[in-house]
């Protein structure tokens, strides 16, 4: 099955959560799968699949408290046409300021599970999650495809739990029948509620309130009642509805009906307020008179106001006339291009500088040209004439491809030719030339005669015999292969005979006998060196003997010259060497070598072939120079390789990598005092004796989708001695520990998985480990200054930024929870929707501690209709046996809704439990609803 951690946010998810956390809609608009593999990328830079494969729709969309969201879909290879692996997973948004964007991904590495092509045996269809961060945003919506919406199996069986089965012959209602339900009916008396059924003893005593109003026309009878009881108390004014009236209705009416009435004080003072008619008939005669007098004042003040107003008025009118006239006497204004009127002086100034008879002239664009006066400096010129011009020569002096003026040089080698000279050339043919084209003999070589003769050719020859000894030079040399050896006077010399001066030897037999150092019999021919004789004095320092020439010939000179400066035995000295390769001091280019298990490590590695590649990777190992300033890699190929590779030494300013193609299996990996960047990719560690993968002050090593999963109950998956490492993608099952970061190491996890491990990470001496938050099965555990921070990191060892790897409960119930009188009830909180290290069981109702540490759990349960003063509570049921009261509380003098809720802080070793109860003295219920019944549990230290 795939494993594929947690969901990491891309860069652009990041800002869009931003946004999204200020006030912005996080809309989700699909998931798609892929078959890439990570291979050093980084996932935050991601902006789309690796691989793409499938795009699915969005079915379901649901929160997660406290801030993560759950987005599901489905996968169906139906409409698959070629198969693939199913490694890569992401959700997809859309940026209101970028489009649609990647906004979290996740990759399974070498988990992932293979999705068959459609159409063959193998019928798959998956629902999976993807659950996302999403932070304090609240706006969340998905792009959901209605047709694709179906209940999960966990829904469904939730179903099939609270269902009741339909009993043949019996019919079913459209509401749930309960167990209380039925417990309530066993509990009334057959006839219950038929005519004549309720009587005195059936209702029973009932107790009233006077103090409420009524609300309604509906209630029970002892509401109905009690509204009653507070109306006779508002009718009779008392303080109780059972204190006897003043008087009665009957008397209050009698008193209504009586024709004499009675006068209240108010009446009588408002009365006597009343004006009398003598005091009414004074005050009208006052404001007759001051009317009279008022109206009097206002008239004078009008007629003084009117005499200002039209004097004003007159002088203004005086003065628009005197303006409109002007000094000229004449009512008009001055005229303007639009409007008549007076003439202004600047015009009548500009009229009189205008001569009589002028006209408005415009001069012409154009003129006809026999208006044009010509002369001596200006002419016309015709377009014929232009054209003759334009063809002349130019002024620029001739060469052999363009015609032009004749330079002075040209004239001067002109006027040195004769007039009718002609061209004079060499033949081919001796004596001979070519005068203007055409050969002509100018010399015969005569004949001649005597001891040289020659013909008309020029031929020469010697005649023959007529060379004697005189002719022939003193230093001729001439060969003895030259000269002719059969005269007889050459065969009287008294050592040679014809023969042999024929020949040039002399034969063996005509030989003398030598002795001394060399010695030689008469007549043999053969000479023989004497054993012995032959001393250092002999040989001449500048003989150079040829090396060949020694001993059985097979030592060049040049080898033997080698021996120059040896100051002791070669084997020896060669015996005490290291064995000599040919690997170079440094990389001069980048180098990539390749490994298969059908290679040879006599080949040169270079090939991807079985005659090119090595067939160990130490052996591409051992191949290169120890200082690395390029890329260097070794592609190894699917496999199993026995063998324990060794990586040590390495520097310089390039990277080391081994990537391994799909499955390739070694026994181990170590590495030691590496400064340049190391990778290891797709590498399986088949040891179960030892630690799989051991680095040691290696400055920075890279651990890509490589697995350690041997069962070995002694060692560990991965060792890091100082320096740093990352392990991303790795599989570490069935080890001691999974991890050990020591002596200072800085090791950063992702995305890694595995099971069944005795410890999950070790950090000791120092040594850190950090990253996503805990996938690996085991326990964590630091000694001598170690570290382990994983998930959003640590400010302080507890601070509020680790709820990545916290124990965290959040659940509650939509079932009611019958409790027996005065009997401790278990409260079951199923509708679990945070459970972060799967410590609690929403079926059982049982939280058993993942960890040790400090727990802070806060309960509360809302118990429906509790009679007056009855008292319910609520408390923490530790192992079984330590109960611990949280909440307490009694009902009031009615009947009413109880709220229990409290909290407590509980130390639990690893493995230890604790369930919520809840009590009462009678049969009550405690309800359901997430708001109100609800369980929060989380590790505080």
């Amino acid at each position: 099955m795939a494993v594929f951690g947690g969901m990491t946010l891309t860069n652009k998810g990041l800002a869009l959560q931003g946004k999204a956390q200020a006030g912005t809609q996080l809309n989700y608009t699909r998931i798609a799968i892929g078959d890439g593999s990570l291979s050093g990328q980084s996932v935050p830079a991601l902006n789309a699949l690796i691989s793409l494969k499938k795009s699915l729709p969005i079915a379901r969309l649901q929160m997660q408290p406290p801030n993560k969201v759950i987005i599901g879909t489905t996968l169906s290879n139906a409409d698959i046409t070629t198969g693939f692996y199913f490694r890569e997973v992401g959700v997809f948004a859309q940026d209101p300021d970028g489009g649609e964007i990647l906004y979290a991904y996740a990759n399974a590495g070498v988990t992932a599970d293979y999705i068959a092509p459609g159409g063959g045996t193998d019928i798959i269809e998956k629902a999976f999650d993807c659950v996302v961060v999403v932070g304090t945003a609240a706006n969340i919506k998905a792009v959901i495809d209605e047709s694709l919406v179906f209940a999960k199996k966990s829904e469904l069986d939730a179903v099939d739990a609270a269902k009741i089965d339909k009993i043949s012959g019996k019919g079913l209602s459209a509401n749930d029948y309960t167990t209380t339900e039925k417990n309530k009916l066993s509990g009334i008396t057959a006839g219950a509620g038929g005519a004549g059924s309720a009587s005195d003893t059936v209702i029973g005593n009932r107790t009233i309130s006077d103090t409420i109003a009524p609300t309604g026309d509906t209630g029970t009878i002892t509401t109905l009642l009690g509204w009653l009881a507070n109306m006779i108390k508002s009718i009779t004014g008392k303080s109780s509805w059972r204190t006897a009236p003043a008087t009665t209705l009957e008397a209050a009416k009698v008193h209504a009906d009586d024709a004499t009435r009675h006068l209240t004080a108010a009446e009588r003072t408002a009365w006597n307020a009343k004006e009398t008619p003598a005091g009414a008939q004074d005050k009208a005669d006052a404001a007759k008179t001051a009317a009279a007098a008022d109206a009097t004042t206002k008239a004078a003040a009008a007629q003084a106001a009117a005499a200002t107003d039209a004097t004003a008025k007159a002088n203004a009118v005086q003065a628009n006339l005197t303006a409109h006239i002007g000094a000229g006497g004449t009512a008009h204004a001055v005229a303007t291009t639009t409007v008549a009127g007076f003439q202004s002086a600047a015009d009548k100034a500009k009229l009189d500088g205008v001569a009589a008879g002028a006209n408005n002239y415009t001069h012409p664009a154009t003129h006809p040209p026999g208006i044009i006066v010509q002369d001596a400096s200006n002419r016309f010129v015709t377009d014929t004439e232009k054209s003759t011009w334009n063809a002349k020569a130019s002024t620029a002096v001739a060469t052999t491809t363009t015609a032009g003026l004749e330079s002075a040089a040209d004239k001067a080698k002109l006027d040195g030719i004769a007039a009718g000279a002609t061209v004079v050339a060499n033949s081919a043919s001796n004596g001979v030339i070519t005068i203007n084209g055409t050969n002509a003999t100018v010399y015969t070589h005569p004949n001649h005669t005597g001891d040289v003769t020659s013909t008309g050719d020029g031929v020469t020859a010697i005649a023959a015999g007529v060379i004697v000894d005189a002719d022939v030079n003193a230093s001729a040399a001439i060969a003895w292969t030259k000269l002719s050896k059969t005269g007889a006077s050459l065969a009287d010399l008294p050592t040679r005979s014809a023969a042999d001066l024929s020949s040039g030897t002399l034969a063996a037999a005509r030989l003398p006998a030598v002795s001394g150092d060399i010695t030689m019999a008469a007549g043999a021919g053969t000479a023989t060196i004497t054993a012995g004789a032959i001393v250092n004095a002999d040989v001449n320092t500048a003989a150079a003997i040829d090396a060949s020439k020694i001993g059985t010939g097979v030592v060049s000179n040049a080898e033997f010259g080698y021996l120059d400066g040896v100051t002791a035995g070669i084997q020896g000295q060669l015996n005490t060497k290291a064995n000599l390769t040919t690997t170079p001091q440094q990389t001069t280019a980048d180098i990539t070598y390749y490994v298969r298990t059908d290679g040879n490590d006599g080949n040169t590695g270079l090939g991807n072939t079985a005659g090119g590649a090595f067939k160990t990777i130490q052996k591409a190992i051992d191949s290169l120079p120890k200082a690395i300033n390029h890329d260097v890699n070794i592609n190894v190929a699917m496999g199993t390789y026995a063998e324990s590779i060794v990586i040590k030494g390495f520097f310089g300013k390039g990277s080391f990598a081994i990537t391994g193609t799909a499955t390739v299996n070694i026994v181990k990996a170590l590495g030691a005092s590496n400064t340049v960047p190391v990778t290891l990719t797709g590498l399986t560690s088949t040891t179960n004796n030892s630690n799989s993968f051991e680095f040691s002050y290696c400055s920075w090593t890279y651990f890509n989708t490589c697995s350690a999963t041997a069962a070995d109950a002694s060692n560990a998956g991965f060792v890091i001695y100082g320096g740093s490492a990352v392990l991303a993608s790795c599989v570490i099952s069935n080890k001691w520990a999974a991890l050990i970061s020591r002596s200072a190491a800085n090791t950063f996890m992702t995305w890694c998985t595995g099971i069944a491990n005795s410890n999950a990470y070790y950090a000791m001496e120092s040594g850190k480990v950090g990253g996503n938050a805990n996938t690996l099965a085991g326990v964590s555990f630091t000694t001598s200054g170690g570290i382990i921070s994983l998930g959003e990191g640590v400010i302080n060892p507890w601070g509020d930024n680790t709820y990545a790897s916290r124990t965290i409960v959040w659940a509650g119930t939509v079932t009611d929870h019958p409790i027996s009188a005065s009997v401790y009830t278990l409260i079951k909180y199923g509708s679990v929707s945070t459970n972060q290290t799967g410590g609690y069981n929403g079926t059982t109702g049982v939280f058993t501690s993942p960890a040790t540490g400090w727990y802070k759990v806060k309960a509360s349960g809302l118990v429906a209709n509790v009679p007056p003063t009855v008292q319910c509570q609520l408390r923490v049921l530790q192992n079984g046996s330590a109960g611990y009261t949280v909440d307490v509380k009694n009902a009031g003098s009615v009947s009413m809704h109880v709220l229990l809720s409290g909290e407590i802080l509980l130390y639990l070793p690893a493995g230890e439990i604790f369930t919520i109860q809840a009590w009462s003295s009678n049969v009550l219920t405690v309800t359901g609803g997430n708001d109100v019944t609800r369980l929060e549990i989380i590790r505080v230290a």
